[in-house]
């Protein structure tokens, strides 16, 4: 933060919110096996063309969650997300699909990590965990598909007309 734009007060105010998140998650039990994890996966091969879907993970762990009277770990990413007032992302998109086929793993996490001024420490982190059907990954993978041929046939990328997100309408 040394040599960044922002203002002393902002400043402040990460570091304040990374000490204050360091306490707030310091009895946590996820294992990290990874951070910044970059990947590439084929989505389709012909004799002419590959697909690929790219992208790069913020963290991949094990998580152990309570189901019944049992604990069980699971295989997990999570992305990490600032934000200057709380707003849910829909979790069915893109970026949360991919992570979860790249990496096989059985749940992603939303890391929500507030920079608002007026919430408390413990209003400014939370979380949400999502865990998706075989069925609904493939229907990923069979829509990710068609936009792939589409964009290739077309040779110019669609716009979809009905996106929006947490910033406003989306410019794709």
């Amino acid at each position: 933060l040394r040599n960044s734009a922002l203002s002393a007060e902002d400043k402040q105010l990460i570091e304040m919110r990374g000490i204050q998140y360091i306490k707030h998650y310091a009895s946590e039990t996820f294992e990290t096996l990874g951070t910044e994890v970059g990947f590439s996966i084929k989505i389709y091969e012909d004799n002419s063309k590959i697909f690929l879907y790219e992208g790069c993970i913020d963290w991949i762990g094990k998580m152990t969650v309570k189901e019944g009277s049992q604990y069980i770990t699971y295989l997990t990413v999570m992305d990490h997300k600032s934000e200057s007032r709380v707003s849910n992302i829909y979790s069915f998109n893109n970026q949360v699909m991919g992570y979860i086929v790249a990496s096989g793993a059985t749940y992603f996490v939303y890391n929500y990590f507030g920079l608002q001024q007026t919430k408390t420490s413990s209003e400014c982190f939370r979380r949400e965990a999502f865990r998706f059907r075989t069925a609904q990954l493939n229907n990923w993978k069979k829509s990710l598909l068609h936009w792939f041929h589409k964009i290739y046939e077309d040779k110019e990328f669609q716009r979809s007309w009905h996106c929006e997100g947490k910033y406003g309408i989306c410019r794709y």
